[in-house]
């Protein structure tokens, strides 16, 4: 934020030196932050994925740079939802209280080709079965 901060001081000063419009460099610079910003957001939400595996009665969670596994009763899953429309789509399990693997749970699931706007057959699996409306 500093360096954002003195990067554009010193580029409204050589613009006010040089008598350049100012339009085009705070486009610019807006353009700059808004792609950061968007790279900050995505590796944030990549960070935060689990690694899941589902039988009958369980929901398995692991951090995938960890080997424990926490094991959910599919009881405790309250909603399934996934994000829609973007190449990545996580899927969110709510709990009823939060576990050790946190609240809500994300992952990411295989990649199927489709359309980004259907939710992925995961979903309705894990709705199924915990028997969810």
């Amino acid at each position: 934020m500093i360096g954002l901060a003195g990067g554009l001081y010193v580029v409204f000063r050589l613009q006010a030196a040089t008598g350049a419009r100012w339009e085009p460099v705070a486009v610019a610079i807006l353009m700059i932050f808004t792609v950061g910003v968007l790279i900050v957001m995505d590796q944030r939400l990549r960070r935060s994925l689990r690694r899941v595996a589902v039988d009958e009665r369980f929901l398995y969670v692991s951090d995938p740079s960890d080997t424990a596994e926490v094991a959910i009763p599919l009881d405790q899953i309250v909603r399934v939802t996934q994000r829609r429309g973007k190449q990545l789509r996580p899927v969110s399990v709510y709990l009823r209280s939060s576990s050790v693997a946190g609240s809500p749970v994300r992952f990411q699931p295989a990649r199927e080709w489709g359309w980004a706007w259907k939710e992925d057959p995961v979903v309705h699996e894990l709705r199924r079965l915990a028997r969810l409306a």
